[in-house]
Parts: C-alpha cells; structure tokens; sequence
C-alpha cells in the first residue's frame, strides 16, 4: 500500500475515533444532568419517609397523651363508684366507666396502628436512606470516572506517545499551517491553557483543511487534513478511548 494512502487512512481513523470521543464528551454534561435528577428524586422520596416518620410520632404522642386522660378519667369514675349511695347513680357510673374503657380500648388501637406503621415507615426510612446512598456514590463514582479517564488522555506517558506517533506519521499541514517539526515548541508555549480547555471541555478543534489525493484508478479523492495540534490531541484521545470503546480495533 502506498505510504500516502496509509496516512490517509491512519488519519480517517483517528479522526472517527475522535469524533466518538467528542460525542462521549459531550453527553457528558447531559448524562450528570439526569445523575442529579435521578439523585434529587430519590433525596425527596428519602425526605418524604422521614416527613411521614415525623408525623407518626407525632399522631403517636397525641394518642399517649388521650389514652392517658382516659386511663385517669376511668380511675376517677372507679374511685367515686365505690362513694355512689342510690342503685341510680351505680348506673351512670358504670355507663361513665363503660364509655371510658370504650374510649381506652379505641386509644390502644390507633396506638397500635401507629406503632405498627412506625416500624413499616422506619424500614421504608431505612431502605430510602440505602437507596440514596448507593446511587450518590454511583453518581459520584461515574463523575470520578469521566474525569479520571480524561485525566489518563492528558498523562504524560500517553501526550509523549501521541506527540511520537504524530512526528513519526508526519503528514501536511493543516489550515494552520503548522508543520509537524514545528508542535513541541507550541506545546511548550501553550500547554497549560490547552490542558485546562480539555479538563473543563471548552476545546474546540479547528476547521479540517480539504485536500484533493489522486486516485490509482484515476479521479481524486478528497482529504480533510486536521491542524498538527488536533492530529495531537485525536491520537492522545485514541490511545485512552479505542482499548475501551473498541477494543478489537486495531
């Protein structure tokens, strides 16, 4: 295969691994939007157990504070049946200490109910705080990994075999005008605002400039030829992202 056309080809796949690169980074901002949504539902569904909790106790203290009237209301009718002189008022204050035991007996229920929903809620509390936990350190862990694999695109080892492979590929300039001899000392002298484009995803890469190859067979065929520095920046990328996106290319 003629050298020429073995750099056009080196060069359509850098440039289409590149291209999923920049797709995957920019859905990024997308994908922690809906990490923090889906985060945020879970915080509220989390909140709203911990409001219903609060409102169980609280009905619970209301019923305590009822039954213990009727409890004292009950040993006071018991305490004046044993003064009552006439079978009439015997009467009434058995249908006193009926209604109050009515009463005692209607508390003990809701104060079961409620205790019976207090250990259903906590449980809901206890598997909504699990819930929320796990997917904030999903969401924390995925945050970490994109970050992280950006971080591996911009070490050393990986930016010297890039800058390598792009020297040892030569190839035209681009748009720009930059020579391949002409990268190292631009890096030098920009590097600190080029890498923190990348880290914070503000990089741009510049226009392509078009390129007619003639064909073997006859007729042309049209090159777009990236700036030296984008050409840096695809293979740094392609070294990180190919093993994980596509490993069995090569």
């Amino acid at each position: 295969m003629h050298p020429d056309l073995e750099r056009v080809i080196h060069l359509q796949q850098i440039e289409d691994a590149a291209e999923r690169a920049r797709r995957t980074i920019a859905d990024e901002p997308v994908r922690q939007q809906e990490l923090a949504a889906a985060l945020e539902a879970v915080r509220q569904a989390l909140e709203s157990e911990r409001a219903r909790l609060s409102a169980n106790q609280a009905a619970k203290r209301d019923i305590e504070k009822e039954l213990a009237m009727q409890q004292a209301r009950l040993s006071k009718f018991r305490d004046q049946l044993m003064e009552v002189k006439t079978n009439r008022e015997y009467q009434a204050m058995q249908k006193e200490i009926e209604t109050a035991q009515h009463e005692i007996r209607k508390h003990e229920d809701r104060l079961l109910e409620r205790m019976i929903e207090f250990d259903e809620v906590t449980l809901h509390v206890k598997q909504a705080e699990q819930a929320y936990l796990s997917d904030q350190a999903a969401n924390e862990a995925e945050r970490s990994g994109a970050s992280g694999l950006m971080g591996k695109v911009l070490e050393r080892r990986n930016l010297q075999a890039a800058l390598k492979r792009v020297r040892k590929n030569k190839g035209s300039p681009g748009i720009d005008g930059m020579t391949v001899d002409e990268l190292p000392d631009h890096l030098r002298a920009h590097w600190a605002a080029l890498r923190e484009q990348l880290l914070s995803g503000a990089y741009q890469p510049a226009s392509v400039k078009r390129q007619l190859i003639p064909k073997g067979s006859g007729g042309v065929r049209e090159l777009g030829i990236p700036t030296v520095l984008d050409r840096f920046i695809q293979q740094a990328l392609l070294q990180v992202l190919q093993p994980r996106f596509d490993p069995s290319f090569s």
